[in-house]
């Protein structure tokens, strides 16, 4: 007898119920698809334990009747797709059936239904994947609530491994703020074990949900970002020169409306920043990606957080370019009579700087020298520090702006090679190497 054997279909569909269901942040993101999918202006979100004692996600979409209820629970059922020529034009946030099947598989579930224009809904108990009870004919509003409740407690060793009930809230948070940023016309609410975190309406303009969820991005500052390349689109906002992160948790990518991580995207995103991006430091900012369906592939990954391009040099130049352009506009600013003769500027909650007139001294007697060498032009007249880190001047010829770390540091340089050239001293060392 070989030792191959096929595994029960109970396994199996806890198995990929493990592919899908990762942790409370994973359940209320593909529940909360469904709600979009669902054409939902209105999504409420309410945990408590980090997600892992009870999630609930309510909606004001089309709904469902009893029937759909039945189906919507059984492995590989949707509404989105029919055929194999629709995973190509995938437009939907949800698309494999897979999603509430797993989730009820490992939980015990409460679906609450009631299909738009009639007068009564409907509700499902569900416990590992099984109907255990049916609610016909009752008062409930329009739209769908989900109810899952002790999240892994028929798979203990799956449970032991979730993260504590703070982690796990807080990677919901951070789910929901995607969502925040990627539906600015969906009203949101979340509320986290009894409190309200965000209450967020729909919003114009999306520079007041990035003030909710990265105050340190300085969104009024921000700049937006438009651009196109072939068939590639990018638009969103950035932060300025100067606002940044320690880590890249304040970029957000979207493509075709799905947030998605991508190290090629991320370097794009930072590309296009250029030298004004210090080492060790990453932007804020959100950017969305549209191109045709059919130049991805969003069904590479169980959650779909990862999207393959058929052509991703296109894609990354057009993220690159998008937001250099939308520095390089941003800061198109004439200077002031009045301006140009301060020597000071003052940067926003960093209190005022002044610049030391010897170090102004030194560069400008340094350049005046370097060009007496060279020809008869006059030294750039010094007009700003910007940010602690450039100075700003002019000349004949414009603008001139000098990076004064870098410039020190050439200094330096310049003067070891000449301290090289006529022999450097050398001393010997106290203890000899042996």
């Amino acid at each position: 007898m070989g030792s191959i054997a096929r595994l029960p279909e109970e396994l199996v569909r806890k198995i990929a119920a493990g592919e899908v269901v990762s942790g409370a942040f994973s359940v209320v993101k593909e529940l909360v698809e469904n709600s979009l999918d669902a054409g939902a202006k209105r999504v409420e979100i309410e945990i408590k334990g980090g997600g892992k004692s009870l999630i609930v996600v309510s909606d004001d979409g089309e709904g469902m009747d009893l029937e759909d209820l039945r189906l919507a629970i059984l492995p590989h059922t949707t509404s989105k797709i029919s055929s194999e020529e629709d995973l190509y034009r995938i437009s939907t946030y949800g698309f494999r059936g897979e999603a509430l099947a797993s989730i009820a598989k490992v939980s015990r579930m409460v679906i609450t239904s009631r299909k738009r224009g009639e007068s009564l809904g409907n509700r499902i108990h569900v416990v590992s994947g099984e109907i255990t009870k049916v609610e016909e004919g009752i008062e409930t509003r329009e739209g769908t609530k989900v109810e899952v409740m002790d999240l892994f407690f028929n798979t203990p060793a799956r449970r032991k491994f979730l993260k504590s009930a703070s982690v796990e809230g807080r990677m919901v948070v951070e789910q929901v703020q995607k969502f925040m940023l990627s539906r600015p016309d969906v009203h949101f609410v979340l509320v986290k074990d009894g409190i309200v975190v965000y209450n967020s309406p729909p919003v114009e303009d999306l520079r007041v949900r990035m003030g909710l969820i990265a105050p340190d991005s300085k969104p009024r500052e921000m700049l937006d970002v438009e651009g196109s390349l072939l068939n590639v689109s990018v638009r969103g906002l950035v932060s300025r020169p100067g606002v940044w992160r320690r880590t890249r948790s304040g970029i957000f990518v979207f493509v075709n409306g799905r947030y998605v991580l991508s190290e090629g995207l991320f370097k794009a995103f930072e590309r296009g920043y250029g030298e004004a991006l210090e080492k060790g430091k990453h932007p804020i900012g959100v950017i969305f990606i549209e191109l045709p369906p059919n130049e991805l592939d969003v069904n590479v990954h169980p959650q779909k957080i990862e999207v393959v391009f058929s052509k991703p040099e296109v894609v990354h130049k057009a993220v690159e370019s998008a937001i250099s352009k939308a520095l390089r506009s941003g800061w198109k600013r004439p200077l002031s009579e009045e301006k140009k003769k301060r020597v000071e500027y003052r940067i926003p909650d960093r209190g005022t700087t002044r610049v030391q007139e010897k170090m102004i001294e030194s560069y400008t007697e340094r350049v005046r020298l370097a060009r007496e060498e060279t020809s008869e032009e006059r030294v750039p007249r010094f007009l700003m520090v910007l940010n602690d880190r450039y100075i700003l001047a002019e000349d004949e010829d414009g603008i001139v702006l000098v990076d004064y770390h870098a410039a020190h540091e050439r200094i330096i340089y310049e003067r070891l090679k000449e301290d090289y050239k006529e022999g450097i001293p050398s001393s010997y060392l106290v203890l000899p190497l042996r």
